[in-house]
Formats: C-alpha cells, structure tokens, sequence
C-alpha cells in the first residue's frame, strides 16, 4: 500500500511540475496548422511533413526517435529550406516533424520572443526540452535562455538530440545560395547531404 502511494505522490509531483499555467495554454491555442502547399512558394504538397503542436511536441521529446523542423512560411530561409528538408525526409522514409515558434505566423505570436511571463515560461521549456544550443552562443534578447534560429532541423533518437542542421540559405527556385554571395554559389547538393546524415543517425 506504501508503495503504492508513493507512486502515486510521485505521478501528481511529476505531472504537476510539467503542468501548463491557464495564460500559457490560452496562448498556445492560437496554434495555426500551417497549409504547406499554400504557404510555402516552392512545395507542392505536405508529403512527408507534419505539423505538431507545443504540448505533443514536449511529449515526443521524452522518448520518441523522429526528425524535427523548427520554422514556418512566414522566414525566407525557411521558405527555401523546406523543399529540400522534404526531399531528403521522402528520400530516407522519414517524416518531419513541423513546430512553428510563432503560434499564429505573426512576430507578437512568437514564444521565443519571451516578451512576458507566458511566452518566456514556454520558451524556456522548448529549450531545455529540444537540448537546443546556439552554435554562435546567441541569446533571446534580455535573457541567458539560448535563441533557436530558424530552420533548424534536429533529430532525436529515443528522446536524445543526435544531431542538428542550422543554415540560412536562399532561393530563386534553382539555386540554393548564401545572401551574402557576390557570385551565387549552389548549396543544394551540400545541403541535402547534411540533411542526408542528419536523417541517418536516427535508422
């Protein structure tokens, strides 16, 4: 009976502690299931990639093995992305997995902002749950929490981070490239090599 309790006490500690306050599951019930076709300028179909939502994301990451897209059609960077992160998801037989940061594709939806006590709580949570670190050691503005730039690709083997791929290219339905580029140079190829590799550490 004792050890029954126990558990019992220890579910409703676990449970509480991971429970989300009324403000931040309002927030996160602005949530927009993206129309990826629609959205995004260079795909022709949602194959392959699926939107989740905060709470069943934090869910995922405690155990699942699966690959991660952070970003939305609102980031040019994204935009150019996305068709290759499909490509090589539908090349490995893999499926993506889409959080959008900015719940309603409008910069005041953003959680990483942490303008108030709601978005830095969710924010904060993301984080620690993606096992997310900046690779230039950049900081959400006014905080010490890590910002996730966007597209950043992750995957996660049994609840693990395994590996990420972070770039912010462009592109003019041909050529995948750098803004900063005097002379275009073409990443597509390099690009979905890593992404390749990424999607290989979670077979």
């Amino acid at each position: 009976m004792k050890k029954i309790s126990l558990i019992c006490l220890m579910l409703f500690f676990l449970l509480g502690c991971s429970s989300l306050s009324k403000d931040e599951k309002k927030f996160l019930s602005l949530y927009e299931n993206p129309d990826y076709a629609l959205e995004y300028q260079y795909l022709e179909n949602d194959q392959n990639i699926v939107s989740i939502e905060y709470q069943s994301l934090m869910k995922k990451l405690k155990k699942d093995t699966f690959i991660l897209y952070v970003g939305g059609s609102w980031c040019n960077n994204c935009q150019a992305s996305l068709p290759f992160i499909q490509k090589s998801a539908i090349n490995n037989d893999v499926i993506i997995y889409n959080f959008n940061p900015r719940l309603k594709n409008e910069y005041e939806y953003d959680i990483r902002n942490c303008t108030n006590k709601t978005t830095l709580g969710l924010y904060k949570r993301f984080i620690e749950m993606t096992k997310y670190q900046n690779p230039l050691g950049i900081k959400t503005e006014n905080t010490d929490i890590d910002r996730m730039s966007v597209p950043t690709v992750l995957a996660y083997k049994k609840g693990e981070m395994v590996g990420y791929v972070t770039r912010e290219y462009l592109y003019d339905g041909k050529i995948l490239y750098l803004d900063d580029d005097e002379v275009k140079v073409d990443y597509s190829a390099s690009y979905l090599n890593e992404l390749n590799e990424l999607m290989n550490k979670i077979k």
